[in-house]
Parts: structure tokens; C-alpha cells; sequence
């Protein structure tokens, strides 16, 4: 524990980071470069894509033979076109976060037990809904 309150973690081995770019806050359709979609028009779109992942790390992480740290990114990934369209918008990371309500979200798959394996979950802007989500975190710990 650090002395101003926080925590400091020091990692010596690999971490799998499982970055995934696609899973950007806004961006284009796959299927009609022309159709553009945001997290914030209540589009389930990027919510799916997200969660599918999650879930895929977390299924993927059950066998026991898996030793090292692994993240889940429970967070909207840059790419140039989320860039774009969030700069035209206005918007930011964290106003993506916040406006989408994404790790009100995250809370709810963890306070449901969405996932069977955590080790790492890395989060944008822990100010909306931080504690709510570290104290779940302790209650998954705990099970």
C-alpha cells in the first residue's frame, strides 16, 4: 500500500494482455463501412462485442494449467475511427465510459457472476463506480 492510499503492483512475467482494437466505444460496422455506431446511442453493439470477449478470456482461462497474469479489458479500446468520431462528438475515454455506463455494466455481470475466473480486470475511469466494483471484486475473492 502506498503511503497517499493507493496500491502499486509489480509484475516480473508476462502478462496476456488480450488487446483486442476492435472493441472501441464507437467505430464502423464491419458489414457497411458507412454505418457508423457509438456506445452512447444506446446501440447494443459494442456491449456485445465487449462482453463476448470477456467472456471468451474468462471461459478460456478455466483450465488450471494457466499460471500467469491475464487481463480483462472491461474497457473502450482506441482505434483511429473511434478517434475520429469521438473527436467530432466531443467525447473522450471517459466521457465514453460514463455516457455508455459501462462499468455500471461490469458491476452488474460481477455482482451476477457473469464470470467463473478474474485475475486482472482493468478498468477506465474507476471514479464511476470504482468502490462499488472493488468491493465486488473482494465478494468474487471471497466465494
Amino acid at each position: 500500500r502506498l503511503d497517499s492510499g493507493g496500491y502499486a503492483l509489480v509484475v516480473t512475467d508476462c502478462i496476456n494482455q488480450n488487446y483486442n482494437e476492435s472493441l472501441a466505444c464507437s467505430g464502423f460496422f464491419e458489414t457497411d463501412k458507412l454505418i457508423p455506431y457509438t456506445c452512447t446511442q444506446n446501440s447494443e453493439y459494442p456491449f456485445d462485442q465487449l462482453f463476448q470477449s470477456l467472456d471468451s478470456i474468462s471461459f478460456l482461462q478455466q483450465d488450471s494449467s494457466h499460471t500467469s497474469l491475464f487481463e480483462m479489458q472491461a474497457l473502450w479500446q482506441e482505434t483511429s475511427d473511434s478517434v475520429i468520431i469521438g473527436t467530432i462528438l466531443g467525447s473522450s475515454l471517459l466521457e465514453d465510459e460514463m455516457n455508455s455506463g459501462l462499468n455500471a455494466r461490469i458491476l452488474q455481470a460481477l455482482q451476477q457472476n457473469r464470470w467463473s475466473v478474474l485475475n486482472f480486470l482493468e478498468l477506465n475511469y474507476v471514479c464511476d463506480q470504482g468502490p462499488n466494483i472493488f468491493k465486488a471484486l473482494q465478494e468474487f475473492n471471497n466465494a
